[in-house]
This record gives C-alpha cells, sequence and structure tokens, in this order.
C-alpha cells in the first residue's frame, strides 16, 4: 500500500492507541486476519485489499 504520511486513518482504522495511517493500518490488518482463516497468502492480500478498499469507498460516500 502507498500510505500517505500522517494520522488521518487513525479514527477510520485504529483501535484507539494509533498515532499514525501506518500504525492504524497494521491495527486494522491484525484485526482482519483471523476472519481469514485458510487462505493462501495471494488470497489473503487480495481479499484485505478488497476490504480497505471498500471500507474507504464507504467512508467517502456517507463520510464520518
Amino acid at each position: 500500500m502507498n500510505l500517505a504520511p500522517g494520522n488521518q486513518l487513525v479514527l477510520l482504522l485504529g483501535a484507539g492507541d494509533e498515532r499514525t495511517n501506518r500504525e492504524a493500518l497494521e491495527t486494522w490488518v491484525r484485526l482482519q486476519l483471523p476472519t481469514l482463516r485458510g487462505m493462501t497468502n495471494q488470497q489473503l492480500l487480495a481479499e484485505l485489499i478488497h476490504r480497505l478498499e471498500k471500507l474507504l469507498t464507504d467512508y467517502l460516500e456517507v463520510g464520518p
């Protein structure tokens, strides 16, 4: 992911302790992984990207 520096995604992706977009994304991925058991690494990456894109798109359409 080409993640911009800053903290704009912390509230959307984080769990409360994150200070940067990267930390928030790492937390979000860690929380998603238990729901994606049994996938190959390729499937896992594709699903994570799909979920993240959907989350961001939904957020932009609906707003905070």
